[in-house]
């Protein structure tokens, strides 16, 4: 694995953004996703539900990196923010975290608990980590200014959380509540308007040091050229 440091340039010049998946495949009730063992899950989706009820590229690009780079996640106590259909979270259950917490908004929580409860009958290390009560469904609003006291991690995990500028501020606040120093932070993102993401990150450089995803050494890792980036 080869991190470069972030130097606050673009990642891709002059693109215009894309879905990345056509309305066919995010409107199916489900879709499977294989990682690089060929272990694959059934992942229920909801459309009705926007944006977080699919599966978009950066979850695909963030499984894919987790499933290869599993040190992040093997043995560690594992949050992930804003998850959606809970895709990321419930592949990273297969690679024996200590703990797993999924937490969205409330209106998300009904598809989450659904796809963890089918989850955990496809794989025994989801139905270990359930019935130990280390998988847990919750609520959390990004920037509240109170963090639930059961929130404890080494590994935050974060897939297209940056589609709305909006939400920058409350989305950097948790991140940073949230994170000790020795807590890592993946954050799988769609490049999509360059100067507001530039803007976040260089924020964000304040607390972390940032590096992307490299496979050659040299470039960071576009995930099917459709300016996706594991930070």
């Amino acid at each position: 694995m080869v991190l470069l440091l972030w130097n606050g340039d673009a990642l891709v010049k002059s693109q215009e953004p894309t879905l990345g998946i056509n309305y066919i495949q995010a409107s199916q009730s489900s879709v499977r996703l294989v990682d690089s063992s060929n272990f694959s899950l059934e992942i229920d989706q909801n459309i009705k539900l926007g944006i977080g009820g699919v599966v978009w590229n950066c979850g695909r690009a963030l499984v894919e990196f987790i499933s290869l780079h599993q040190e992040f996640i093997c043995n560690k106590k594992v949050l992930e923010l804003g998850c959606g259909s809970g895709v990321v979270g419930l592949f990273c259950g297969l690679y024996h975290p200590l703990s797993l917490m999924l937490t969205d908004l409330a209106e998300m929580l009904p598809l989450v608990l659904q796809n963890t409860q089918k989850a955990a009958l496809q794989c025994n290390e989801l139905m270990n980590l359930t019935t130990r009560q280390q998988l847990i469904v919750q609520e959390l609003k990004w920037g509240d200014t109170k963090i639930p006291s059961n929130i404890d991690c080494d590994t935050i995990l974060c897939s297209d959380c940056l589609y709305n500028p909006e939400a920058f501020e409350d989305f950097k606040n948790t991140i940073k509540s949230l994170a000790s120093v020795s807590t890592t932070v993946l954050i799988a993102y769609k490049e999509r308007h360059s100067n507001r993401e530039k803007k976040f990150f260089k924020q964000l450089e304040e607390i972390f040091i940032i590096q992307v995803y490299s496979q050659d050494g040299t470039t960071p890792w576009n995930y099917k050229n459709d300016s996706v980036f594991i930070l």
